[in-house]
C-alpha cells in the first residue's frame, strides 16, 4: 500500500512512519522545518500544511492518508495555532485527498475531546474531527491518551518536575489518565489500514492502567512526590500572564486539559485491531530506574 502521510516527523509521527515501513508499506512524507535522514521506502516531500501548494499533488496514487498533525502549544506570532494546525490543515489534507482519488483516511485526534471543556486544544481536535467526518472519505479517527515510551517528552517533563524539592500540582491532582504506548499508537495505525472493520469507527486508546496525576509524579520520580497544591485558578491566571514567553513551562491550555479526566469508554480499539497494550505502571517503574528503552511486555 502507498501511504501519504503529514505529521510524520514528530514523536509519534516517526513510530507511525517506522511501523508502516516494517509492515511492507511505502510511506510518502510531508515534511516541513524536520527534514529526517533518507529512509529506504520513505519519499520527502516538501510543503507546509498551513498553506496551499505544490504539495497537494503529492497525494496522486496513493492508497491512503494517515493525518497527524498537531500541537500542544501555539505561538501566535508564528502562525502556530490551533486553528491553523488542527482545522486548518485538516481541511487542506482532505481536500487534497478528494482530489487526488484517495479514499482511506486514517485521522489522529486525542482523548477527550467532547469531554473536555474549555480547552482550545480540544476544541480545535473537535473541528477536526467533523471536518473528518463529513469529508465523504473512508475514515477512521483515532484518539490515544497521553502516548509514553522511550524519550517521551512529555513524560521527561513530568520526570523532572516530580524529581524537585517541591512539586507543582495543579488542584488535588486526583484526575486519571489512561497512559497508551507509543508503539501500541504505531501499531494501531498500520492495523487500521489493513482491517476494512475499522472505517467509520472512532477509537477511544488507553493502555490497561488508569492512574491518577499524582500517581503519574510518583512513577516519574520513582519515589512519592513533595507537592506543592496550587488552585487551578491561580495557575492558569499565572500561565496567561507569562505563556508567551518560550521558557515557562505551561500555558492556559494545559492547564485546562490537565483538569480533564483522560480515560478511554471502552477497549474496541483493542478487540477490533488485536492489541493487547502494554502496561504504562511497568514501564514507569523501569524507566525511573533509568533501564527502560521501551514499553515492557512480561
Amino acid at each position: 500500500m502507498r501511504v501519504w502521510v503529514s505529521g510524520g516527523t514528530g514523536y509519534v509521527g516517526g513510530a507511525v512512519v517506522e511501523a508502516l515501513r516494517a509492515s511492507g508499506h511505502r510511506v510518502t512524507l510531508l515534511c516541513h522545518e524536520r527534514r529526517p535522514a533518507p529512509r529506504e521506502g520513505v519519499a520527502l516531500v516538501e510543503g507546509d500544511v498551513r498553506l496551499e501548494g505544490a504539495w497537494t499533488e503529492s497525494l496522486e496514487g496513493h492508497d491512503a492518508v494517515v493525518h497527524l498533525v498537531a500541537i500542544l502549544r501555539e505561538w501566535v506570532s508564528r502562525g502556530v495555532t490551533f486553528e491553523a494546525l488542527h482545522v486548518g490543515a485538516t481541511h487542506r489534507v482532505l481536500a487534497a485527498a478528494r482530489r487526488a482519488g484517495v479514499r482511506r483516511f486514517v485521522h489522529m485526534s486525542a482523548l477527550g475531546v467532547g469531554r473536555c471543556r474549555g480547552s482550545r486544544y480540544f476544541d480545535t481536535k473537535a473541528q477536526a474531527e467533523e471536518e473528518v467526518r463529513r469529508s465523504g472519505l473512508a475514515w477512521t479517527i483515532l484518539r490515544p491518551s497521553f502516548v509514553f515510551g522511550d524519550a517521551s517528552p512529555f513524560f521527561a517533563l513530568v520526570r523532572r518536575l516530580g524529581r524537585a524539592p517541591l512539586t507543582p500540582v495543579v488542584g488535588a491532582g486526583d484526575v486519571p489518565f489512561q497512559p497508551v504506548a507509543l508503539e501500541d499508537v504505531a501499531t494501531a495505525v498500520v492495523r487500521v489500514l489493513e482491517r476494512s472493520l475499522s472505517v467509520g469507527q472512532v477509537y477511544e486508546m488507553g493502555g490497561p492502567d488508569v492512574v491518577t496525576y499524582r500517581r503519574l509524579l510518583d512513577l516519574a520520580a520513582g519515589r512519592p512526590v513533595r507537592a506543592l497544591t496550587l488552585p487551578p485558578a491561580l495557575v492558569r491566571s499565572v500561565a496567561r500572564l507569562f505563556e508567551a514567553w518560550p521558557a515557562f513551562p505551561v500555558t492556559a491550555d494545559q492547564v485546562a486539559m490537565l483538569g480533564c479526566a483522560n480515560v478511554a469508554g471502552d477497549r474496541r480499539w483493542q478487540e477490533d485491531l488485536g492489541i493487547e497494550p502494554a502496561s504504562f505502571v511497568a514501564w514507569a517503574n523501569l524507566w525511573a530506574r533509568g533501564r527502560a528503552g521501551g514499553p515492557d511486555r512480561p
